[in-house]
């Protein structure tokens, strides 16, 4: 390894995932040309995960290889990134791979533009080779190739994903900035943070990140453990700390734009699953995600709270013909595409969960992961 500061640090946190790091690795070979640096943690794994990760650190002089006891993504990032020696920073999950030649021309133009953060497109892929697009991407192309101040461009918001960024580590650790700990869903705070204290944030209309969607029976991702009340639990925490923020910082066209997210993303990652969940999980969801709502900073938002919970009721009751007057008072309301697309969803996906994608494909759902 060598003792000269590189450009870029690469943090890849590794727990069971020996089917996946290979190919991981194997992305980050057309890097060669930059000075760089991969700092790759296992993290307590119990599979073959650290033996092949040696392997790659034995060929591969830039792989610094750290094994510790199982602390959780959220503390790996953190600890790793103290001991990253990389001008810029960057997060790789290890059953996924990048694009190097994006990540050059990420890197290159943050130092032309003199950015805090570069962001790029994702693509993600299933165990089938199949791609499909992330709901990332259609907001990025939306959005100015350079962004000096996010309330202009408020949309930015919805991206709360860590790994198709890059990072100045000055600038991260100006605002102390840091992943939260024991918890699902540690980067939807900070990344979100980062993006309101930036000075500049420079985006590439390129895909650099190919994210992997997993089918994995024993070793579950966390977007397959959405049917868990931990998973809810963690995910809520970390919404509420994103209003906790946006109220301190008076970013009023932020807050309107989270709970658009909120409503369009967040809240339909779970309710699909209620149709088939147990009365705990049900209870459980409504009680966090109700909550969440009475925080919104407008009279609309409110309302829209007590309407989900009468909906919420409607199914419970398996009352239709209260069904039938829900639609008729859908038929009324303004058209606001998101308060519209969140009627439809508490609607329909009770009713027929077949049908209620099949109403929504396309046009109304935003394909999510995070």
């Amino acid at each position: 390894m060598k003792n000269t500061t590189p450009l870029l640090s690469i943090i890849i946190p590794l727990f069971n995932t020996e089917k996946y790091i290979g190919e991981c690795l194997d992305s980050l070979e057309g890097l060669m040309g930059i000075d760089y640096e991969v700092i790759l943690v296992d993290d307590g794994s119990t599979d073959n995960s650290f033996e092949i990760a040696q392997d790659y650190a034995r060929k591969n002089k830039n792989i610094r290889l750290i094994s510790q006891e199982n602390k959780g993504l959220g503390y790996t990032r953190n600890h790793a990134l103290k001991i990253s020696r990389g001008t810029y920073i960057s997060f790789l999950d290890s059953d996924d791979k990048i694009n190097p030649a994006t990540y050059k021309e990420m890197i290159s133009k943050m130092i032309s533009e003199s950015s805090d953060i570069s962001i790029g497109l994702i693509k993600k892929f299933d165990s089938n080779n199949n791609t499909f697009p992330s709901r990332v991407n259609k907001i990025l192309k939306m959005s100015d190739k350079s962004v000096k101040d996010i309330s202009k461009s408020p949309d930015l918001i919805f991206d709360t994903i860590a790994c198709n960024k890059i990072f100045k580590k000055s600038f991260w650790l100006k605002h102390k900035l840091s992943f939260l700990e024991d918890r699902f869903y540690e980067d939807i705070f900070v990344i979100t943070k980062s993006l309101i204290k930036a000075s500049s944030i420079s985006i590439v209309h390129k895909e650099m990140y190919y994210w992997r969607s997993r089918t994995d029976k024993k070793n579950k991702s966390i977007t397959q453990r959405r049917l868990e009340i931990q998973n809810i639990a963690d995910r809520t925490h970390s919404l509420r700390l994103v209003v906790e923020m946006l109220e301190e910082n008076n970013c009023k066209k932020l807050h309107s734009a989270f709970f658009q997210k909120f409503l369009s993303h967040d809240l339909p990652l779970y309710s699909y699953h209620l149709a088939t969940a147990s009365k705990e999980y049900q209870d459980f969801f409504w009680n966090q995600y109700i909550s969440l709502l009475e925080l919104s900073p407008r009279n609309e938002y409110r309302k829209l709270s007590l309407e989900v919970v009468f909906y919420s009721k409607v199914w419970k009751s398996q009352n239709y013909d209260l069904y039938t007057q829900v639609l008729k008072r859908l038929r009324r309301r303004p058209s606001n595409r998101y308060f519209r697309r969140v009627y439809m969803q508490i609607i329909y996906i009770y009713k027929s969960p077949k049908s209620f994608w099949t109403f929504l494909n396309g046009s109304l759902l935003i394909s999510s992961k995070n």
